[in-house]
């Protein structure tokens, strides 16, 4: 193919993209301005602002429906040229010919591609013990123009590698001597390869529905679903990108390529510009990252579990269970929370629980002699409460069962209550109707 021939090729089919591209994006507006108008056309007979919308959807509708019916005639000009202008008589040619049987035309080839490769991708940042890692090696960047030379892929079972993929794929085109400088993949050691259509089906095989991992993920999505969609096919794995997530871990290195992080965790694989040993660099920047997410749950876990705290039902029997064991009357005993504390009444407070966040404790009037006497074998911890708790005594406790240690303490505590509220009651006029609405509380 001369120069002057394969230039007008290039410019054609960048001419098609482009139409293409547009082509799809007035089918969509179409789409969504027929929708909206379908939806304000009831309440538009109605109300005359809501009519008003509806006209204006109605119009950008059939501007849209318009425009791409051009862009669909200048794009079956163009293939028409593109079908002049591209002959498939050598390995050089742009697009190869008969890649899949039921494709004869290199546009229909083409625009198969563009479908694939502008697939959306099911992006994910979960963490998954099991999963596959994968990497491509391709003749250039454009999944719609360049070939896919080498696929290797690394399977995960619990974040260990439990089988491998890889083999070079002979892309029916002459790979470019700068492509061979990058990834050492030439023309000799692809010739007696299979064609990409013969070697997808064994690899979908492999990866089956498990997550996938990949540097700079849509690169490889988008060529692997540009040669999917040949066959009639796409991805819908879950896909990782460890590019940003390497950008994340290791900030502070002056780039994020897998031969700089390789180095950088000492990673101690050979040849790094060809796919599986780079799907062992990749997989391990997702276990680094899967790791690192396993202990920030952890964390939140332990968070969790000082939020949820002692259970303030068993805390509360437990105390009426002491009250009862001394033969209390249980009339006037109810619960209420003061702020981040747990009170337990008997009119006025008689036990004060902190059963939150990273100390559970009882909240005590009494001085440390008193508790000493009262309890002298007292096996729970305690400390001196700061000023904000009136420099009270602090019994540290781990578990309800605990309140059993501090029985002595809750029972004189109770019957101070008792003994205040009768002094209310018989000196204070409104002391009954005060009591009576306290108890229907």
């Amino acid at each position: 193919m001369n120069n002057s021939t394969a230039s007008k090729s290039d410019d054609l089919q960048h001419e098609l993209e482009q139409y293409s591209q547009s082509l799809i994006k007035a089918k969509r507006n179409a789409k969504i301005f027929g929708i909206l108008e379908f939806i304000f056309l009831i309440p538009g007979f109605m109300n005359p602002v809501l009519a008003i919308f509806v006209f204006i959807f109605a119009i950008l509708f059939f501007s849209n429906y318009i425009k791409s019916k051009k862009i669909t005639k200048i794009i079956n000009s163009l293939n028409n040229n593109t079908n002049k202008t591209i002959v498939s008589t050598n390995k050089e040619n742009i697009i190869p010919k008969n890649l899949s049987n039921n494709i004869n035309k290199p546009d229909d080839i083409y625009l198969k591609k563009l479908t694939g490769k502008n697939k959306s991708i099911n992006k994910s940042q979960g963490v998954f013990d099991n999963f596959v890692v994968v990497d491509l090696e391709t003749t250039g960047l454009e999944p719609t123009r360049d070939y896919i030379i080498e696929i290797a892929a690394a399977k995960y079972e619990n974040n260990e590698i439990i089988d491998t993929y890889t083999t070079l794929v002979n892309p029916e085109v002459f790979i470019p001597p700068n492509i061979t400088n990058i990834n050492h993949i030439d023309n000799d050691m692809v010739k007696d390869c299979p064609e990409i259509k013969e070697v997808l089906p064994g690899f979908m095989n492999f990866i089956g529905q498990l997550p996938l991992v990949a540097h700079n993920a849509p690169f490889d999505i988008k060529f692997l679903n540009a040669n999917l969609a040949l066959l009639g096919l796409y991805l819908n794995n879950p896909i990782i990108d460890t590019l940003p997530i390497s950008r994340k871990l290791f900030s502070e290195i002056e780039n994020h390529k897998l031969g700089t992080i390789k180095e950088y965790l000492n990673i101690d694989v050979q040849d790094s510009h060809r796919a599986l040993p780079d799907c062992y660099v990749c997989g391990q920047i997702y276990l680094e990252y899967s790791t690192k997410e396993k202990n920030k749950k952890a964390l939140a876990n332990i968070k969790l579990h000082s939020d949820i705290g002692l259970n303030k039902e068993e805390c509360y029997s437990i105390v009426k269970e002491i009250l009862k064991k001394h033969n209390k009357d249980l009339t006037y005993v109810r619960y209420g929370f003061t702020s981040n504390y747990f009170d337990i009444r008997a009119f006025y407070n008689f036990l004060r629980l902190k059963l939150k966040g990273k100390k559970y404790y009882a909240l005590l009037d009494n001085s440390l002699a008193e508790i000493n006497s009262m309890i002298p074998d007292l096996t729970l911890k305690y400390e001196v409460a700061p000023k904000s708790e009136s420099n009270k005594i602090r019994i540290l406790i781990n578990s309800p069962e605990d309140l059993y240690i501090l029985e002595p303490i809750i029972i004189q505590a109770f019957d101070k209550c008792i003994d205040s509220m009768e002094y209310y009651r018989n000196n204070v006029s409104v002391a009954e109707k005060n009591i009576a609405e306290y108890l229907n509380t």
